[in-house]
């Protein structure tokens, strides 16, 4: 596989089919391997975003996503691109906060 040869969006294909064929209707993944420390402060950053949403209020999953990035360092915000939303972005997701 080179760059440009439409191997990397076969696999981003490839990763959105077995999603939809697992019965999931969206998801946050990447087909590619995320440092530890990269997928940590991810995480932290959407547990932060879902935490500053009103419980009365909801957030849709596309949205979470690029909020949890800006809530990133810079440099990790940018391996943090290699996550995609995979199927129905407009999912809606309940607030956590008060």
């Amino acid at each position: 596989m080179r760059p440009g040869d439409g191997a990397e969006d076969a696999r981003h294909d490839n990763l959105a089919r077995k999603v939809r064929r697992s019965g999931i209707d969206a998801a946050v993944a990447s087909p590619f391997e995320i440092e530890a420390d990269t997928a940590q402060q991810f995480l932290t950053a959407v547990q932060r975003v879902l935490a500053a949403t009103p419980a009365t209020s909801s957030i849709s999953l596309a949205e979470l996503y690029a909020a949890a990035i800006k809530r990133m360092d810079e440099k990790r915000a940018w391996e943090a691109f290699e996550y995609v939303v995979v199927g129905d972005g407009s999912i809606r997701l309940c607030g956590e906060g008060s």
